[in-house]
């Protein structure tokens, strides 16, 4: 085999569409999983297109990849956000003599 065709793609798509309905007919669901590494499925998928000659795809892939896993990301920085805001706030609190940084 010299790679992945167009054909054997398909085959490999078709397949992993079927067990992903046959694990959902027997209650087991990856969503949040898949949810979270699709972008960066995309990430490496723009990548190979790049290296493969197929620029513009490739930064189409990478941009929307980028786009979607900072989006899932929001949460993560709102929460590190907040986090900071607390320390400092107490770090306030307390005084100029405790320096917390």
């Amino acid at each position: 085999m010299n790679g992945l065709n167009g054909k054997t793609a398909l085959g490999v798509i078709l397949v992993a569409f079927g067990v992903l309905i046959a694990l959902k007919l027997l209650g087991i669901t990856f969503g949040p999983i898949f949810g979270f590494l699709f972008p960066f499925v995309l990430l490496l998928l723009g990548y190979v297109g790049m290296k493969n000659g197929r620029y513009w795809i490739g930064i189409i892939l990478i941009a929307v990849g980028a786009i979607w896993l900072l989006i899932r990301l929001s949460g993560v920085f709102f929460l590190i956000l907040a986090i900071a805001a607390i320390a400092i706030g107490i770090s306030m609190i307390r005084g100029k003599s405790r320096r917390m940084f």
